[in-house]
């Protein structure tokens, strides 16, 4: 899932990131959130 953080630096919004990995905005936060 580090994926996710790589792809939010790029400048993705969280909504295009859930998109592109096939998961919910949620769990796209929540991925976000940890470190």
């Amino acid at each position: 899932m580090r994926q996710i953080r790589s792809l939010r630096k790029q400048g993705f919004k969280v909504k295009k990131i859930a998109e592109l990995v096939g998961l919910t905005t949620s769990t796209v936060h929540r991925h976000l959130e940890k470190k």
